[in-house]
């Protein structure tokens, strides 16, 4: 998530660098961490996988190469268009991650063994009760991995909730669902 977090974060530090070179070297910074991300994630894909996603996985790759070597006001006007996509389409990011909330495996928990049950109780119980104080309502934790709704309370008031957020906020969010 801190990954996440970073990235989204260089679209405004991009636009707010008056320094021309660091300006640079934020945008280089952002091409590698990019590309670490993208190694990693094809090094986590089945075989099968990988020859599904290879075109996309490719179209990644060249775009990274296209943005090398681009100038501080290159990469602030790239930068710019991002903000302006989030912008133009935030009800649609907004959907998106809606959407992602009657699928979050953080919401499905195993029945066993009593290890997993252990791990996941300890480490996402504490995010499922932070969700719950920022939407004032229970969020619903399912046995088993069968798709199961959440309540409309909970859709709405997460609906209301990252509808108060900023555009960065939104494109963290989008990224890490």
């Amino acid at each position: 998530m801190f990954f996440y977090l970073n990235i989204s974060n260089f679209f405004k530090q991009i636009c707010d660098e008056k320094n021309d070179k660091k300006c640079v070297e934020l945008g280089n910074n952002w091409i590698d961490a990019m590309e670490i991300n993208l190694t990693k994630m094809e090094a986590n894909l089945e075989e099968k996988d990988k020859i599904k996603h290879k075109e996309d996985i490719q179209n990644n790759r060249d775009h990274l190469n296209s943005m090398k070597g681009k100038n501080s006001s290159e990469w602030r006007e790239y930068a710019t268009k991002c903000m302006i996509e989030i912008i133009d389409n935030k009800n649609l990011y907004i959907n998106d991650i809606l959407d992602y909330i009657d699928t979050d495996l953080i919401c499905y928990r195993a029945e066993n063994p009593k290890e997993l049950v252990e791990l996941q109780k300890n480490k996402w119980d504490p995010i499922i009760l932070l969700i719950e104080k920022y939407i004032g309502t229970k969020v619903h934790v399912f046995k088993g991995v069968l798709p199961k709704k959440q309540d409309a309370t909970v859709h709405n008031r997460l609906n209301n909730l990252i509808n108060q957020f900023d555009i960065f906020e939104i494109s963290v969010l989008h990224r890490i669902t």
